[in-house]
């Protein structure tokens, strides 16, 4: 086998390792550890509507199975800073 030949085929097995491993990293982390929290929450407490930013809402009614509906609502910059008290 020529050198360049076993070059590219250990960046290929390195590159394929990293993915690998990447992967079962990402397999192992639960992201909606603190959604699964308040969702308890709020079905302990039987609130069934609500709203959140846009992003958070759907996600909410699909980890929920549907028990909780959630709108989303979307501010303009200006809008939102305005509500939570910053300056303008």
């Amino acid at each position: 086998m020529s050198l360049p030949l076993a070059v590219i085929c250990a960046v290929i097995l390195f590159v394929i390792g990293q993915g690998i491993l990447n992967f079962q990293n990402l397999a192992e982390k639960d992201v909606n550890t603190t959604r699964k929290g308040y969702i308890q929450y709020l079905l302990d407490n039987r609130l069934e509507y609500g709203f959140s930013t846009f992003w958070n809402s759907k996600v909410t009614t699909e980890l929920s199975n549907g028990k909780i509906e959630v709108a989303g609502l979307e501010f303009a910059q200006d809008v939102h800073r305005e509500l939570l008290g910053g300056e303008r």
